[in-house]
């Protein structure tokens, strides 16, 4: 039978995915090869048919496709394998092309691969006017802004510009402050996660580094950032139910409901509370 992994992942395709494939494989930017061509079109056709696995088998698609031949299973192995991965990139190609700031962050790099600098100066402006710009960050958000920041700090280490200047320097403290903020972000909310578990199945978690992350989250300027606000508040309550003021100081953040954009987070958010009140 067919890679029968590669069937599950059509099947989740709707019709215009489905089409939008067709349309991938038969660019020759992406496929030159006519024959991976028909075979989406045979297994577009055999999925929506009753009786498709008998005609998923490896020797019935042959036949279908190279009718008069000779079954050769390296061929088919190779034909299979160039369709599956074709079908990879055509996902990752759309994903791509549904995140922005990713495409921005390619360009970027190109630019300074290609000695683009001008290039490379205006778009680095561009994505970061556009992220601190946002009137609520996300976790990803923090994530980009470290990885820009690095990438304007190699910038000058690989052009030898300025190599001692602030602006170097500047670039380096920048990445390493939002990369910290991700970082206990995210730290936070799995530790959230860990306590929730350790309180239902009764049984004692390791968590590595967790108190010098809660002393210096509840000493530092750290705890103005919401998200961390509000995970730190979580994982308070959750270690000791009767932390009541964690609880009402969460219950206050969720109420403005301004630092949430993400509605996953918001679920996330929501759903420890409920679990306290329950």
């Amino acid at each position: 039978m067919v890679n029968t992994k590669i069937i599950k992942i059509l099947y989740t395709f709707d019709r215009q995915q489905l089409k939008q494939l067709g349309l991938f494989l038969n660019s020759p930017f992406f496929n030159k090869n006519k024959e991976v061509v028909d075979i989406y079109n045979y297994l577009i056709k055999c999925i929506s048919t009753s009786d498709h696995e008998r005609k998923l088998d490896r020797k019935f698609i042959y036949r279908k496709l190279f009718p008069g031949r000779l079954y050769n299973i390296k061929k088919m192995q190779r034909l299979v394998a160039t369709f599956s991965k074709l079908v990879k990139q055509f996902i990752a190609h759309n994903k791509l092309k549904e995140n922005e700031t990713e495409q921005q962050f390619k360009f970027l790099e190109y630019c300074k691969d290609a000695a683009l600098y001008p290039y490379f100066n205006q778009t680095y402006d561009e994505i970061e006017q556009s992220l601190l710009g946002l009137q609520t960050k996300q976790k990803n958000d923090y994530f980009n802004l470290y990885a820009l920041h690095l990438e304007n700090y190699n910038y000058f280490s690989f052009t030898n510009i300025n190599s001692n200047s602030a602006d170097r320097i500047g670039a380096l403290i920048k990445s390493l402050d939002s990369l910290s903020v991700f970082y206990l972000i995210r730290t936070l909310e799995l530790a959230c996660h860990l306590s929730s578990y350790q309180n239902v199945k009764k049984h004692e978690y390791k968590l590595p580094f967790i108190e010098a992350i809660i002393d210096q989250v509840s000493t530092s300027n750290f705890i103005e950032v919401p998200l961390i606000r509000a995970y730190y508040n979580i994982l308070m309550f959750l270690r000791n139910h009767e932390n009541e003021a964690n609880f009402n100081q969460l219950n206050e953040l969720l109420r403005t409901d301004v630092f949430i954009a993400d509605p996953e987070e918001e679920k996330n958010l929501y759903d420890f509370a409920f679990n306290y009140c329950g």
